[in-house]
C-alpha cells in the first residue's frame, strides 16, 4: 500500500489517509462516507483479493456514492 501512496505522493496529490478494511461491504461503505464527511476530494481504493465474489469494494462503493460517472 505505501508504494501506491507514493505514487499518488509524487503526482503532487496529498494522501490525508489510509486504512487496510476486510471484505465487508458495510465497513467498507462506512469508511468512503466517513472520508467524504471529513471533506476529502478524492478517495482511491484498490481491492486486496481481487475480483472473486469476497470483494465488496465495487457495491460498497455504488452505496457510497450520490453520481455515478462511469469511466471515473
Amino acid at each position: 500500500m505505501g508504494g501506491r501512496a507514493e505514487m499518488l505522493e509524487g503526482a503532487g496529490f496529498q494522501v490525508a489517509d489510509r486504512a487496510i478494511l476486510p471484505d465487508d461491504l458495510d465497513g467498507i461503505e462506512e469508511c468512503l462516507v466517513l472520508w467524504s464527511e471529513q471533506g476529502m476530494r478524492l478517495v482511491v481504493t484498490a481491492g486486496g483479493t481481487g475480483l472473486t465474489a469476497r470483494d465488496h469494494t465495487p457495491q460498497a462503493t455504488l452505496r457510497a456514492i450520490d453520481y455515478r460517472v462511469p469511466g471515473m
